[in-house]
């Protein structure tokens, strides 16, 4: 008796496995998938290198402006928190520290803050 009910259960378990199961299980998996690419998606910060610069330079202090731009391969935000800049060919030199920010050309001077580079 045993047998013919494990016989009954298998043969209900290959019957479940119908075509709308199948697109339906399909579905699920591409929204999920969709989601998670465009909302929760952890990317990279890129950064390029300027094609001009400012510079002024006093007996104890040196100013650089650099026009970065960061772009955020990814939809979720990054924070910038803490920005340097070092020489590569002079290890010994010390870093130069992150004094303000300009978000457009004008005279106004942000002071250091964090700032969110947009997302996708």
């Amino acid at each position: 008796m045993t047998l013919t009910v494990s016989k009954v259960a298998a043969s209900k378990s290959a019957a479940s496995w119908t075509p709308a199961v199948i697109i339906t299980a399909c579905a699920l998996l591409f929204t999920v998938a969709s989601f998670w690419w465009l909302n929760l998606r952890r990317g990279h910060l890129k950064s390029f290198e300027p094609h001009s610069f400012a510079a002024y330079i006093a007996l104890n202090m040196i100013r650089i402006r650099f026009p970065f731009v960061f772009h955020n391969t990814g939809a979720v935000p990054i924070v910038v928190q803490n920005l340097r800049i070092r020489f590569l060919d002079e290890p010994s030199a010390a870093p130069l520290p992150w004094v303000a920010t300009r978000s457009h050309i004008n005279r106004r001077v942000t002071m250091a803050m964090l700032f969110l580079p947009s997302s996708r």
